[in-house]
């Protein structure tokens, strides 16, 4: 969230008005952290789903519902 503020956003500006080595360098790892940012986005999706199956499966045991199974079992296929 943090690389989408407006200081970012003018910091890569104005770093785009000189022309430099540097830049190139930092353009590449700028686009490189973004997608490791949406891939830990993703990642934190998928482990909140699973946390909420394993809580369903810890909190209702006693009260035994296979439609909890049914929606875990989609989740590990769509890995």
């Amino acid at each position: 969230d943090q690389l989408n503020t407006s200081k970012v956003n003018q910091i890569v500006e104005l770093m785009k008005t000189y022309d430099n080595a540097q830049f190139g360098s930092f353009n590449y790892h700028f686009g490189e952290l973004a997608k490791l940012y949406l891939e830990a986005k993703d990642n934190v999706k998928f482990l909140s789903t699973l946390e909420r199956h394993f809580k369903h499966i810890s909190d209702g045991i006693n009260t035994f519902d296979d439609h909890w199974i049914k929606d875990g079992l989609d989740c590990i296929k769509a890995l």
